[in-house]
């Protein structure tokens, strides 16, 4: 009886696993961090659509500068509006770039979040209508057609130069008539004499950067109205 027993179990046995060789297979090889990273990457492109907002470190000194400036969250240094051409997923941003490189972009998103450069980023959505989502990315395309260049003073008051955050802003406060507003910002005190001897070529002086407003960047997404869909990191540390 018990050998008539461990034959049936052994028979049940080895159905099970002819059944379902590749689910015994996946369970026992965990994906490397390679792998986890591509599929984070595809996640992020199926679930992006049009004005949602993508934000970067970058893994050079100057990012982790920029970064500093945001009041609360200090994570990101760069951002960008995702738009959908032809079925294809962008992000138009705008960068310091070389004079005459430094207008909008379209970038694809693999490359804006390129793991050879970026160090960590996160997608965001804004509670808007589909129309508020269209208008704001015709907006962004109204400057990009304008040949509006990076702002290198960052003046609020002008519209032919803009920066990254600034672009954003402007865009998101005329495509939801002022419902969604990022919150103005001055200078940090902590930052005004690295920015006078930044500005001195430009003849800014210490009072304009004083009271100067700015957008932080991580005023684009803390707030209500807008809500944090993934995050991840883009580059592994020794030791991670």
């Amino acid at each position: 009886m018990r050998f008539f027993f461990l034959s049936i179990l052994s028979m049940i046995l080895v159905v099970f696993y002819a059944c379902h060789p590749q689910e015994i297979t996946n369970a026992q090889k965990p994906l490397t961090k390679e792998q986890q990273l591509r599929n984070n990457l595809d996640s992020l492109k199926r679930t992006a659509h049009n004005g949602d907002l993508i934000v970067r470190l970058t893994d050079d000194i100057i990012s982790q500068q920029v970064s500093q400036l945001s009041e609360t969250d200090k994570s990101y240094s760069h951002a960008g509006i995702v738009t959908v051409k032809n079925g294809e997923k962008f992000v138009c941003h705008i960068g310091p770039n070389l004079p005459g490189a430094d207008t909008i972009e379209i970038t694809a998103i693999d490359s804006f979040l390129n793991p050879e450069k970026n160090i960590k980023c996160a997608l965001y959505r804004y509670d808007m209508s589909d129309a508020e989502q269209g208008a704001m990315i015709q907006m962004i395309e109204k400057y990009k057609v304008a040949d509006t260049r990076f702002d290198m003073v960052y003046n609020l008051q002008t519209d032919d130069k803009l920066y990254c955050s600034e672009m954003i802003y402007k865009a998101l406060k005329l495509a939801t008539n002022n419902r969604i507003t990022p919150k103005e910002n001055t200078m940090p005190a902590r930052f005004h004499k690295m920015l006078i001897a930044y500005f001195k070529k430009q003849g800014i002086t210490r009072e304009i950067i004083a009271t100067r407003k700015y957008i932080p960047l991580d005023h684009l997404y803390l707030l209500p109205q807008c809500k944090e869909l993934m995050k991840f990191d883009l580059k592994n540390f020794p030791g991670q």
